[in-house]
């Protein structure tokens, strides 16, 4: 994709990417981008890893979420409870409830207690120099603006853009790993 003027009419133009996908391109590209994400070396030692459950479209994470629960690692998921965003430890599904933007986030208040490991975050796109763009609400901004994980961010391939307009608190990622291979930081 070319250079676009704003995050605005990237945004829109990836987000009608996205929603034109079927359920089994989801499937299969989500699968893929799991393998993908599994060459990741430093991957297989986190402890403590963000997750998130996917809305409109976005990579599925359910074999991910199978893969660091068989590992043993702490899942922690995207939640929003007194005013702010934390990350909350994911115990079942049982557990989840309906949070804010259609999310589903577990119901029990339990943070996590130091720091993550690993972020694995969706995002409307990725520029090739791996700055994240979101939805514009900056939740994931201001959740991981201090975090010292490792960062890894997961797209389709038609959502990684030449160039994304960039301001010092968007997300830089270490990692974008979308259904044809990993970017990494350079």
């Amino acid at each position: 994709m070319t250079k676009l003027v704003s995050k605005d009419s990237i945004r829109k133009t990836l987000i009608k990417g996205r929603k034109s996908l079927s359920g089994d391109e989801i499937s299969q590209k989500s699968s893929k981008i799991f393998k993908n994400l599994l060459k990741i070396d430093a991957i297989a030692t986190k402890k403590r890893v963000l997750l998130y459950l996917p809305i409109n479209n976005e990579v599925e994470t359910a074999e991910i979420l199978a893969y660091f629960k068989n590992m043993g690692a702490e899942i922690y998921l995207p939640g929003y409870f007194d005013g702010q965003w934390l990350c909350l430890k994911f115990v079942q599904e049982t557990d989840l409830i309906a949070g804010p933007f259609g999310t589903l986030q577990p119901k029990y208040g339990d943070t996590i207690e130091g720091g993550l490991d690993l972020a694995i975050i969706p995002a409307v796109g990725f520029s090739k120099s791996l700055i994240r763009l979101g939805y514009g609400n900056g939740v994931y901004d201001r959740l991981l603006s201090d975090s010292r994980a490792l960062m890894v961010g997961l797209a389709y391939d038609f959502q990684i853009v030449d160039y994304l307009p960039a301001k010092p608190h968007d997300l830089r990622m270490n990692f974008v790993v979308t259904n044809s291979g990993v970017l990494a930081k350079s």
